[in-house]
């Protein structure tokens, strides 16, 4: 899986869970593709460092805005995904977990905008 093709799975998930709750959602600031991603350097002994390869992590935000309200948005989610392992992503085993992520997020946020 490339890096174009995760970013529209993730938004077309997101944007099915939030279709459901009457939200909007868009990715935001959408990564340039010539940009290197982040290079993680664990910390690790010396001699250990060498087998493995270093992830290559690159973030993706999906901000989600309700459907009445079009300029500020009601709450972003952001994670960091690791480049060299696009590859190896099931899309089967990888939308039930990030339908019920969203729906988590989405519930917890709503839990905390009640309570404060």
């Amino acid at each position: 899986m490339t890096w174009d093709e995760y970013q529209d799975l993730s938004l077309k998930v997101a944007r099915e869970i939030a279709e459901e709750r009457g939200f909007r959602v868009e990715i935001a600031e959408p990564e340039d593709h010539h940009e290197a991603a982040f290079d993680f350097k664990p910390m690790m002994a010396r001699r250990w460092g060498f087998f493995r390869r270093r992830p290559q992590l690159r973030e993706i935000t999906l901000t989600f805005y309700p459907r009445e309200i079009q300029i500020l948005p009601y709450f972003k989610m952001g994670w960091w995904v690791d480049i060299n392992e696009l590859d190896k992503l099931d899309t089967f085993t990888f939308r039930p977990e990030f339908e019920k992520r969203i729906g988590d997020q989405i519930e917890e946020f709503e839990r905390w905008n009640r309570n404060s």
